[in-house]
């Protein structure tokens, strides 16, 4: 073997040794890429989980910071009852209603009702009486079509 031979040889060698560097770098440069890229995705489905109850926390908060509406009713002496407005929130287009109670006057309709502001109404409870649930129907804004309900059991009368 000549000395052009060998260095024919050499030549191949050294092209065959670059040639399976080369390829050994470039699986593990597809290898790494991919788990870059899973780790990628499971990143981005964790920030996106993170958004997600980031909002939700976000809109409970000013949910819960809103004005809100907070009933009562109590008795107002006699036959008379009253149901309040205890929240910090205006209640509008209030109704405040009773089923199987003798009916002696009301005044339960109003346009809106302000924080401590009431409805008194009269209703008689007697041996018939099966239900003494008062509701008080209500929007919890001037334009929402969404109506909300409370509903309580009249309170007991004081013994005397």
């Amino acid at each position: 073997m000549n000395a052009s031979e060998l260095a024919t040889w050499a030549g191949v060698l050294v092209a065959l040794i670059v040639g399976t560097v080369g390829l050994v770098i470039a699986v593990q440069t597809r290898a790494a890429t991919r788990r870059q890229a899973g780790e990628m995705a499971r990143s981005n489905a964790l920030a996106q989980e993170a958004n997600r109850i980031a909002k939700q926390a976000h809109d409970l908060a000013e949910e819960r910071s809103a004005p809100r509406v907070r009933w009562q009713v109590r008795w107002n002496g006699g036959d008379t009852y009253v149901v309040e407005n205890q929240g910090d929130g205006t209640a509008f287009q209030v109704e405040v209603a009773h089923e199987g109670l003798v009916e002696t006057f009301s005044d339960s309709r109003t346009s809106r009702l302000a924080p401590s502001e009431a409805v008194e109404f009269m209703a008689t409870v007697t041996m018939s009486t099966r239900d003494n649930t008062v509701y008080a129907n209500w929007a919890p804004d001037k334009v929402s079509g969404d109506r909300q309900q409370w509903q309580h059991p009249l309170p007991p009368r004081p013994r005397t």
